[in-house]
């Protein structure tokens, strides 16, 4: 310890790229996610749905060459991806992927001239590799560029692509936006109950004035009556 922090804190540790493990006996918040897609350069595209679905029937396997390339989208639109799994036949599975985060329409040569999100290097016929954590916290579509295949043959076959991540929460913008009210402060419009709620209210010197004002009427002529009742109200007040 060096002044109360971890040897690895003062060294400034880098936040690890990978999502930490679940903790024992606690249930993960990762599942597999819903996707589908379409894949180019393939002999039988049409099968690129049981490969996605994780049904595993028929492999797509490669046309004119041993590269595949994979559009995939999110049923559930944005999500967070924590780890991908690509299996295929044991003499053509998948060694070199690329993966691209949120890049639609890419063709062979873009995957070869821009820089992939992240470089799986597959060793088996059956492989998962957890992906960068922190490149892949939303992503709305992924791109699988598979550039060679584990025999070293002309032809590659993917047999099952499943991705564990996590939905995220979208706001719902369809709404309509209702502003706040205003409340009673500068520059609001009280109502004619709270105007009236400032009102002083009568008490017995209004009422004794109001006699006085009356008794003044009988005895002050008319012509004389304002003068006088001014310079009264005024003593009294």
């Amino acid at each position: 310890m060096l002044n109360g922090q971890s040897l690895g804190a003062s060294l400034g540790t880098k936040r690890p790229l990978v999502e930490p493990p679940a903790v024992a006996g606690s249930v993960s918040k990762f599942a597999p996610l819903d996707i589908s897609g379409s894949v180019l350069n393939a002999l039988n595209p049409d099968a690129v749905r049981f490969v996605l679905q994780g049904e595993g029937e028929a492999a797509v396997r490669s046309d004119c060459d041993e590269q595949l390339l994979f559009s995939i989208e999110f049923a559930a639109g944005c999500v967070k991806c924590q780890s991908i799994l690509i299996e295929g036949p044991e003499d053509a599975a998948p060694r070199t992927v690329k993966l691209f985060v949120n890049r639609i329409n890419m063709s062979f040569d873009d995957c070869e001239d821009m820089p992939p999100t992240q470089t799986l290097e597959l060793s088996s016929a059956s492989s998962t590799t957890n992906l960068n954590f922190v490149k892949f916290q939303s992503v709305t579509s992924l791109t699988l560029f598979v550039e060679n295949n584990l025999a070293g043959g002309d032809v590659t076959a993917v047999s099952r692509i499943t991705i564990v991540g996590q939905p995220l929460a979208t706001t719902n913008v369809s709404a309509p936006y209702s502003p706040p009210r205003p409340g009673p402060g500068p520059g609001s419009n009280p109502s004619p109950r709270a105007i009236g709620s400032h009102r002083r209210p009568r008490d017995s010197t209004d009422e004794r004035l109001e006699e006085e004002r009356m008794m003044l009427r009988r005895w002050v002529p008319a012509q004389r009556l304002t003068p006088v009742l001014t310079h009264e109200l005024t003593l009294r007040e």
